[in-house]
């Protein structure tokens, strides 16, 4: 047996010396520094220094640039260690922000998700297309009783109808508790218990590893011990035969068909700090955790984009995460709130198709500058690649400024490229 037990023979992503050092002209090009400029700053040192003396500023700024149906009174307060109070007084939905915004603006038309399926479908939809969509649902939601202060539950793949119910239910001042589409029955009835969803929103089944995984079914397992369930919505994705109880399923188109292309439900207007969704950790560890995340969550968001070097309208990012994790919430709703596109590619069936790079054709399609927001998938697709593949070249064909979340991930895609290859200009990033 091995001795060699030590800590420090693990090779461990968590530490990280190196400075990853931005070229001239991302720094030039980054948000940060249009800002700093903007607050009559030349270096940033000083801006640094100023930031921190003036913290409320720079919130305000940020949520200056949303729309509020009323102002905020307070920026930030105490109030019981460790809660507090942000934006007090303010009135807000992210929704009008993802969305109604831009219903008189050029951005209508834009296209708000490119969405493919590992079975060849393909769906273009644009800002409208997504507009109309969640105010429908929203609608049916609406019509089945859900209101302000509501829990929705959401057990579906990751495909569009998923987006428009999480905007729907939160347009209507409920909020969405995303759960995995691999998770059992077990683990969706323990989420809906805790967090007292009264609607779930499923589909009759998935794919997952090169198998069906039957939604519907499970999903009534669950709800059999769960009687705080009043509603079930079911999408119709693979087209399967599935139980539908009587006075409680119904099928979404069903649920639509006589609710006008038009209708329009108005944004509930909330407190900075009322509920939008409810994230669960994944138990694998102990019980799951409900985090809570309230509306104003998308100025911490915008912050975060204002640290990203460029990132603007007109970027792609790219999504390959569900929305059961936490970094794939911030793809749903930071990408809608500054007007950008969003690419989604699932990898719902098994690891052979991601040996063909699936991930690397779609991307092409429709990307100019692209932000990978999921090393692990792009790892995984660079482990099965050839390295002369398309996939090899990726970064450089598209020209693209790669935003990763580990060194790792970098680490891992110089090494899949040729020496001289790999793009000079990098965003900083240090562990």
């Amino acid at each position: 047996m091995s001795t060699n037990l030590g800590f420090e023979h693990t090779d461990s992503i968590l530490i990280e010396e190196r400075v990853f050092v931005p070229s001239p002209e991302i720094v030039d090009s980054a948000n940060i520094t249009a800002y700093m400029e903007s607050k009559g700053f030349d270096n940033y040192e000083d801006f640094y220094r100023w930031s921190l003396a003036h913290r409320n500023e720079f919130w305000e700024d940020m949520a200056k640039e949303l729309h509020w149906f009323e102002p905020w009174q307070t920026t930030f307060t105490w109030t019981d260690k460790p809660f507090f109070n942000w934006f007090a007084g303010g009135k807000f939905n992210i929704v009008y922000n993802c969305l109604d915004r831009y219903m008189q603006t050029p951005t209508r038309s834009k296209v708000a998700y490119y969405w493919e399926g590992d079975g060849g479908a393909t769906r273009t939809i644009s800002y409208e297309d997504l507009y109309l969509m969640t105010n429908r649902i929203a609608k049916g939601l609406q019509n089945l009783g859900v209101k302000k202060g509501d829990r929705v539950a959401i057990y579906m793949p990751m495909i569009p109808e998923l987006i428009a119910a999480a905007l729907a239910v939160a347009r209507l001042g409920a909020a969405h508790m995303v759960v995995f589409g691999g998770f059992a029955a077990s683990a969706l009835r323990d989420r809906i218990i805790d967090c007292e969803a009264k609607v779930l929103i499923t589909a009759d089944g998935g794919f997952r590893g090169g198998k069906v995984i039957e939604l519907k079914h499970i999903a009534d397992e669950a709800i059999a011990e769960t009687p705080a369930i009043q509603k079930a919505v079911v999408v119709r994705h693979t087209g399967m035969e599935v139980p539908m109880k009587a006075g409680r399923d119904i099928y979404m188109d069903e649920l639509l068909a006589d609710i006008p292309e038009a209708t329009v439900v108005p944004c509930e207007p909330m407190d900075s700090e009322d509920l939008l969704y409810i994230l669960y950790t994944s138990g694998s560890t102990g019980k799951p955790k409900g985090v809570v995340v309230p509306h104003r969550a998308v100025v911490n968001f915008l912050s975060s984009m204002a640290r990203e070097p460029g990132l603007s309208a007109n970027d792609v990012l790219v999504a390959v995460t569900t929305l059961s994790f936490d970094i794939a919430v911030l793809e749903l709703y930071l990408p809608l709130t500054i007007g950008a596109t969003v690419t989604h590619r699932t990898l719902e069936r098994s690891p052979l198709v991601r040996a063909r790079c699936p991930l690397v054709a779609s991307v092409a399609r429709h990307v100019a500058n692209v932000r990978v927001r999921n090393v692990g998938t792009v790892g995984g697709n660079l482990a099965f690649a050839d390295p002369h593949s398309d996939l090899a070249t990726l970064f450089l064909t598209l020209d693209a400024t790669v935003e990763l979340v580990s060194p790792r991930g970098r680490r891992l895609l110089q090494g899949r490229r040729g020496p001289g290859t790999y793009p000079s200009a990098l965003p900083p990033r240090t562990a």
